[in-house]
């Protein structure tokens, strides 16, 4: 009798605390419960965007756009847009920074989108950036994005 009240009292606890998810502050963003809609570790120091979404457009192309309400804008866009998989940016497949004043693009690194259910997508993202004026650069390590559709 005693093992199955224990029983009863420990399923329900071992239920709802294995359903976490926690996502590393990535989350249905554009704001809702602090959550992010993008986030990184730029040159070691972690970074966020509250707000953004993603977008397709006509000519085969994925954007994926998320803003900080501190400033900062980041890009990622993907072209041409196959589904899921891993991306290598090339220049055509890119990510765009700004923040500070200082416009940054990739050199190096990839987009990995690991769904795509036409509500929200969601994947990773690494990368080598340089400032548009080439005296700066920034690694952008540990990307995740979970962005809703525009």
């Amino acid at each position: 009798m005693k093992l199955r009240l224990l029983l009863a009292l420990l399923i329900p606890v071992t239920f709802f605390y294995s359903c976490n998810t926690d996502t590393n502050g990535v989350g249905p963003g554009s704001g809702g419960s602090g959550n992010n809609v993008i986030v990184a570790n730029i040159n070691g120091d972690a970074w966020g965007a509250e707000d953004g979404y993603y977008q397709t457009s006509t000519n085969f192309a994925l954007e994926i756009i998320g803003a900080r309400s501190t400033g900062g804008r980041i890009t990622l866009v993907v072209s041409p847009y196959n589904g899921t998989q891993t991306y290598q940016l090339n220049g055509i497949t890119k990510i765009m920074f700004s923040e500070n004043g200082i416009d940054y693009t990739s050199t190096t690194g990839q987009i990995t989108v690991n769904s795509d259910d036409g509500q929200f997508i969601e994947g990773s993202f690494s990368c080598e950036m340089i400032s548009n004026s080439g005296s700066q650069s920034l690694t952008f390590t540990g990307g995740q994005f979970l962005a809703p559709r525009r």
